[in-house]
Parts: structure tokens; C-alpha cells; sequence
């Protein structure tokens, strides 16, 4: 997913990636920060951090 996806998900699909893809204390950070319409590079960086780290 892009950056320019994850500025744009519509409710639905935000929740799902939040629930899906974030620790359980992440979720709501993650899920405020999308409402309020911040850059949400950080999160796409940091879980692309975590999925090669865990690859390794």
C-alpha cells in the first residue's frame, strides 16, 4: 500500500488495516491520527520495518 493509498482509505478499510496490521496499542493512535487527516507515511514505514525484521 502507498502512501498516497493510506491518506485516502475510506472508514472500512482504515479500520481493517488498523486492527489487521497494528499492535493492539497502536490501533487507536493510528486510527485518531487517520481522522484527523496527518500523514500516515510513518505507520506504512514503521510496519514495513516490522514485516522485514520479522522476515529476518
Amino acid at each position: 500500500m502507498s502512501h498516497a493509498e493510506m491518506h485516502c482509505l475510506p472508514p472500512r478499510a482504515a479500520i481493517a488495516f488498523a486492527l489487521d496490521r497494528l499492535q493492539d496499542w497502536e490501533v487507536a493512535e493510528f486510527l485518531r491520527e487517520w481522522r484527523e487527516g496527518k500523514p500516515l507515511g510513518p505507520w506504512l514505514e514503521a510496519l514495513e520495518q516490522d514485516q522485514q525484521m520479522a522476515a529476518a
